[in-house]
């Protein structure tokens, strides 16, 4: 347990009610004048072990640089504390009510102890039993209007997943862990792709600018898992297992823009407004939290009417995703930076017309060898009509050819073909011209043309 006397006296530790990468949370407690306070501390650890530090001067890191870097790190830290501050007294986000920031002895290290409303982590709720329709529509109401205040504050949450949801004992659902937040102005330039990439809008993952609609894109996975069996789009449903590669095939799916089935155990009208969040092109999305909020409230109030949202029909770029960079150890439970791309197969369109080019350069060929053999053994043939069989069929193929390959290449790939075609075309059809006169034309046993 940490020694919480040291830092507020009057508070004592219930226990432990949570721990992640960075942390733990504790439940805490205090009386004053009979009345019984509790709260939740959260205690982030700054670097998190001894052998952590060991391995960073096993790089060759000095005292002064590690210093450095853990002091980014509490930096970091430290603008949640600023953002929530910012952000305290919305019923949608989760209250802090103090904090310090405590250096260790020896120099190297910090606590960061923040203390905030007590409430239960979505997350064990879930253990116990799964979310209804009705409910999960609740959750994304309160978490449009926490991302409205927050969107209106120029801030992009960018981290919303299931575990930094709330909800207080009275079921109203708040926001918490602004730890990876940003502002808008600081968006136009790929960042770092901090959050969790169960829930990453693909822009973000890309290293692409994005804003806002990163946020409703992850609202949107968030209530796709509430309601497919706790699964991500593309993994097997239940009650097949889920295998290493299927964390890691769903994940590039996703990124690179297949398209996905609805939620499962959600309405034909919940399942139009969460694909409408999660459009893979930004440009689709809900342009606010605010519209977002109002279509669940018209699904709430008619859910048997499914709502119909214009979309832009600019097709998206689909380039592949890269790998992330700089992660810790576990950061995304089946990310494979071995197999973090699978190229998409290439249209049926492309598959016809590529086959029918080979074809045709192989009718080609043969057409030469017969030409050859026509001649080589003296199987005459009127000159003039040899040579414009030559001709016309190699000027025939190579035009069919470039026609074909014109749907496989782009257009400075196939103005090269054509050029490099027209070009061997012209230094065949002159040697084979010339090669031929001399052997046919002055035959004397060939009859007159």
């Amino acid at each position: 347990m940490y020694p919480i006397e040291k830092v507020w006296s009057d508070w004592k530790i219930v226990k432990l009610i949570g721990e992640g990468s960075f942390g733990k949370v504790y439940e805490i407690v205090r009386n004053n004048y009979n009345i019984e306070e509790h709260s939740a501390m959260k205690v982030v650890q700054i670097p998190n072990s001894t052998a952590e530090v060991q391995s960073l001067k096993n790089e060759g890191i000095d005292q002064g640089s590690l210093r450095e870097y853990y002091l980014s790190l509490v930096d970091d830290f430290s603008r949640e504390i600023a953002v929530m501050a910012k952000l305290k007294g919305n019923p949608g986000i989760v209250a802090y009510e103090d904090y310090r920031v405590i250096e260790h002895e020896d120099g190297l290290g910090w606590d960061i102890i923040i203390r905030m409303e007590l409430l239960n982590p979505l997350a064990s709720i879930m253990s116990q039993r799964e979310l209804t329709e009705q409910e999960v529509i609740d959750l994304g109401v309160s978490l449009c209007d926490a991302l409205s205040v927050c969107h209106k504050n120029n801030i992009i949450h960018r981290d919303i997943k299931i575990d930094n949801i709330f909800v207080s004992d009275t079921g109203f659902y708040k926001l918490g862990d602004f730890g990876v937040a940003r502002t808008i102005e600081k968006t136009s330039a790929a960042l770092s792709k901090k959050g969790t990439y169960t829930y990453m809008a693909p822009e973000v993952y890309r290293g692409e600018p994005y804003g806002q609609r990163a946020d409703i894109y992850s609202l949107g996975m968030v209530m796709y898992r509430l309601l497919n069996y706790n699964r991500e789009p593309f993994l097997p449903p239940p009650p097949e297992p889920v295998k290493y590669n299927d964390k890691n095939n769903a994940l590039t799916m996703r990124m690179r823009g297949d398209r996905f089935d609805p939620p499962a155990k959600a309405g034909a009208a919940l399942q139009a407004v969460i694909m409408k969040a999660c459009e893979f092109n930004a440009a689709n999305r809900f342009a606010s939290a605010e519209e977002m909020k109002q279509a669940l409230l018209q699904v709430r109030a008619n859910p048997n009417t499914v709502p119909v949202f214009a979309y832009n029909n600019t097709p998206p770029i689909l380039t592949p995703p890269q790998p992330p960079k700089n992660l810790p150890p576990g950061s995304y439970e089946g990310f494979d930076p071995r197999n973090y791309y699978i190229a998409p197969p290439a249209p049926p369109r492309a598959k016809s017309y590529s086959k029918a080019a080979t074809a045709l350069g192989w009718v080609g060929i043969a057409v030469n060898i017969l030409c050859i053999i026509f001649v080589y053994y003296r199987l005459y043939m009127v000159p003039t009509l040899l040579i414009s069989i030559i001709i016309g069929a190699m000027t025939v193929l190579a035009v069919m050819q470039i026609l074909l390959s014109f749907k496989l290449y782009n257009k400075g790939v196939w103005i090269t073909a054509f050029a490099a075609s027209i070009f061997s075309l012209s230094i065949i059809n002159i040697i084979s011209t010339t090669l031929f006169y001399s052997d046919c034309f002055t035959n004397p046993n060939l009859p007159p043309t």
